[in-house]
């Protein structure tokens, strides 16, 4: 018995001690160091790239509009389909001060073309985006949830991240609203 704890012993000393487990560690770590971190106030987004669900290539840098929103939803998502009424009243109010990159986290895109077609929204600046293979959402940028929203000043970078349930239309969030167009102006 003392025997085979004594092999046990130096096996698992081996094992921990070897350069085997230090390759593991490093993998560990690269592995780890490619998740992307969640939003952050102050983080430059110029060069967030997308794909218009029409094939339109474009950037955060091309757009002329002191503040853009970068809004993930679903048309799966109770919330996010409560809340786009609201969003797209507060952004009509806005006057074209304000572009919305509305990024569908939806599993098909026919299903969000769906949902965007009963919206009304033509006539505002929306870039409709479908978050296919989830690289805006989670491979390239990483959100915690839907909805969520990332505001992006002149300078593309996030003055403000909502990453829950946001009461748009009321008095307060047409304050700050206003106060970010007027800060990026």
């Amino acid at each position: 018995m003392q025997v085979m704890r004594t092999v046990l012993f130096l096996c698992f000393s081996f094992i921990t001690l070897s350069p085997l487990s230090s390759h593991a560690q490093n993998a560990q770590t690269h592995l780890t160091s490619k998740i992307p971190q969640y939003f952050s106030v102050g983080q430059s987004l110029k060069q967030m790239s997308f794909t218009t669900i029409q094939g339109d290539d474009f950037n955060t840098s091309d757009l002329s509009e002191p503040v853009v929103m970068v809004h993930y939803w679903a048309s799966w998502c109770p919330p996010c389909v409560m809340e786009f009424p609201l969003l797209l009243k507060t952004l009509r109010e806005m006057n074209g001060q304000v572009a919305m990159i509305a990024v569908s986290l939806d599993y098909k895109a026919d299903a969000m073309q769906r949902y965007i077609s009963k919206l009304g929204a033509d006539d505002l600046p929306i870039y409709w985006v479908h978050d296919a293979k989830y690289d805006l959402s989670a491979r390239f940028y990483r959100i915690k949830g839907t909805p969520e929203t990332v505001f992006l000043n002149k300078e593309r970078t996030v003055i403000k991240h909502i990453n829950d349930g946001y009461e748009w239309g009321t008095t307060e969030s047409w304050k700050e609203l206003t106060s970010m167009v007027a800060g990026s102006i």
